[in-house]
């Protein structure tokens, strides 16, 4: 194509490189002409662009632009190159150099660390070439040289700071992704639905399987190994889930497990969804997997941890509690839940409280109340509760309150267990002291008894009116003070 048949918008083409080879190649042309034809207007008629368009062209891009002549003199320049190297029109006099400019930029400590940039040698600096300089305010200029057949040459200078910022951080994000998804065992897959065979794994994606990404790639090129690698107790479930999913185009999320290469079982999620093209038609499927084995560990450590805990809890014969003092919320943990018909969560504590009998019920209030005002430092309180049988048992419950720092109590937590034997016992022994003391009581003689260290330890009646003790005196226990020395 010759000068004469180029249109203006041909002259200002966006790639840059391209817009200086054509200027190099019609500037001597340039120089000679004042006017040249290039064109026809709208109306047929012949279009002209003078050299002043061309400038005009050269203005408006957004990089620096220069060209040296044979004697590496300066000849011509853009607006961009004086802004980007802060000279001034008395610094760009007639003939200037490019020694004496770089001797300039090295004066005025243009380039990072107070560095002095020399020259290379002339036969060198006239060749086509790319490089990067560092300036001191932290901008970074990329130059693109190219040779001109006059013995001169052309830079282009492009400020790439903000593309280089923009290049480490996406870089930084990608490490931190890379991190992350290692970490959270993910990886990611393409499926041709047309080639019927993966296209595209990550490298996790892979080596969840035990395989690299070219190792699984090739081995994915064989659709009958699609399926391999499940488990024989899943692969029906996991078959026919994804098929209705392709069939329907819906999206699937499923667990599963999968036999590694070396024969590990590991457990995986998967979750896939079907991709169109703009026509509508089905193309491709894309998803994630993730290694969820250790997820799956902890789980059936936690369950295995919460039979042991209710086991003993069982054992315990109690119900933990713990009360939201804000909210009121209460959670009741295994044990003898189950007896009084409890649910493990309640927005009060009304499924307990309605449970206990109606000549405790103050007490039982009184007591939560005493504890959370601090009148109380813990609560230990026995009382009578109904059943899932209706039947009455005894209790005692136990509990202590926390606080925040600045006092306020915000959680009551506690046990309660189940002393109904224990509370027949202690009946079953004050029946049997009150026939005892009947019995002695009754006896024709004064009856006393005293331990090895002869402190008095039971009396009768009869006993204690020959001595004289008050009426009020304890007849059974509680009388050490009182020694058999002197007394017959």
């Amino acid at each position: 194509m010759t000068l004469g048949t180029q249109s203006r918008s041909q002259l200002m083409r966006s790639s840059k490189a391209e817009l200086v080879d054509t200027i190099l190649l019609q500037r001597k042309q340039l120089d000679k002409l004042d006017m040249v034809p290039v064109a026809q207007n709208l109306d047929g008629t012949a279009g002209k662009v003078t050299l002043a368009h061309l400038k005009k062209a050269i203005e408006n891009i957004s990089d620096a632009f220069a060209i040296y002549d044979e004697n590496d003199r300066l000849t011509f320049y853009n607006k961009k190159f004086t802004e980007m190297y802060g000279f001034n029109d008395e610094d760009l006099y007639d003939g200037i150099t490019l020694q004496e400019l770089r001797d300039l930029n090295n004066k005025r400590g243009l380039y990072a660390g107070g560095a002095q940039i020399k020259l290379s040698p002339r036969s060198s600096r006239h060749l086509d070439g790319d490089a990067i300089s560092h300036f001191a305010d932290g901008r970074t200029i990329e130059y693109r040289q190219r040779q001109i057949r006059d013995g001169g040459f052309v830079i282009l200078f492009s400020d790439i700071t903000e593309r280089l910022r923009a290049e480490e951080e996406l870089r930084k994000s990608q490490e931190i992704t890379n991190e992350a998804v290692r970490i959270a065992h993910l990886g990611h897959w393409t499926w041709d639905v047309i080639k019927d065979r993966c296209t595209y794994c990550s490298e996790e994606y892979a080596r969840i399987y035990g395989f690299s990404t070219d190792e699984y790639l090739n081995r994915m090129k064989r659709q009958d190994l699609d399926f391999m690698n499940v488990h024989t107790d899943d692969e029906k479930g996991v078959f026919q889930i994804i098929s209705d999913s392709m069939t329907n185009r819906t999206p699937w999320e499923i667990e599963y497990r999968i036999v590694r290469q070396d024969g590990e079982i590991r457990h995986v999620r998967e979750i896939g969804k079907p991709v169109f093209n703009d026509g509508g038609e089905f193309v491709e499927t894309i998803g994630t997997l993730q290694d969820i084995s250790g997820q799956k560990r902890a789980e059936e450590a936690l369950r295995e941890s919460r039979e042991r805990y209710a086991l003993a809890m069982r054992s315990t014969n109690e119900v933990i509690y713990d009360i939201n003092l804000a909210t009121g919320a209460v959670q009741f943990s295994s044990g003898i839940r189950e007896d009084f018909g409890l649910p493990e969560q309640s927005d009060s504590d009304e499924p307990w409280s309605k449970l206990i009998h109606p000549d405790f019920i103050d007490l039982y209030h009184q007591a939560n109340a005493d504890l959370i005002i601090g009148k109380t430092a813990h609560l230990d309180n026995e009382y009578m509760i109904k059943d899932v049988h209706g039947s009455w048992r005894w209790v005692r419950q136990q509990g202590i309150v926390l606080h925040e720092e600045s006092g306020r109590a915000y959680r009551l937590i506690g046990s309660t267990g189940d002393i109904t034997e224990r509370k027949k016992v202690e009946q079953e022994l004050a029946d049997k002291e009150a026939l005892l003391r009947l019995v002695l009581d009754n006896m024709p003689g004064g009856i006393r008894y005293a331990d090895k260290d002869k402190k008095i330890q039971l009396f009768n009646a009869l006993y204690q009116k020959l001595w004289d003790f008050p009426d009020d005196f304890p007849k059974i226990g509680g009388c050490s003070e009182f020694r058999v020395t002197g007394i017959v």
